[in-house]
């Protein structure tokens, strides 16, 4: 039974520290970020029709049948990111950059013999960022007014 409880107590502790996700980061998680290489990005991402660049691989593989030869890709990348908050009539902002790794893979064309029905074959492993949520934001308020219920909306909330 002391068992049974303690597992009980620890749960519970550990259940008062979790978030849940709600809409607004189903949303948020649903976006992609142009990305690839440096070609790919040229032409708005429209690669997975083309072929013939890594950044297909990951749209349409069929694309890699265009390689004869090994590659190797890597494609580094920066951002800048700045964010601007006022929150009842507070400021505040926050700034960062750094580097990124958007695309890093390695592509393996190896032609087959003359008496084979097919022309290569390609083998592709690979990196490729679809997204980065590594982004700080910050609110700095005091709030007396409203309280965390009107999110969820009410009788009032019209």
């Amino acid at each position: 039974m002391n068992k049974r409880i303690t597992g009980l107590l620890v749960a519970l502790c550990v259940s008062g520290q979790l978030m849940a996700q709600d809409e607004a980061d189903a949303l948020r998680y649903s976006r992609t970020q142009p990305g690839g290489t440096a070609r790919a990005q040229a032409i708005g991402g429209a690669m997975g029709s083309l072929g013939g660049d890594y950044s297909a691989a990951h749209v349409n593989p069929a694309g890699l049948g265009f390689y004869r030869t090994s590659e190797f890709v890597i494609t580094p990348g920066f951002y800048f990111r700045n964010n601007d908050y006022t929150y009842r009539g507070i400021s505040a902002s926050d700034s960062k950059s750094g580097m990124a790794l958007p695309n890093l893979g390695i592509v393996l064309g190896m032609p087959t013999n003359q008496q084979s029905n097919w022309k290569n074959a390609t083998l592709s492993i690979g990196f490729n960022r679809t997204a980065n949520y590594n982004n700080r934001t910050f609110v700095d308020g005091d709030n007396y007014d409203h309280s965390m219920s009107e999110k969820y909306g009410g009788p009032d909330q019209q």
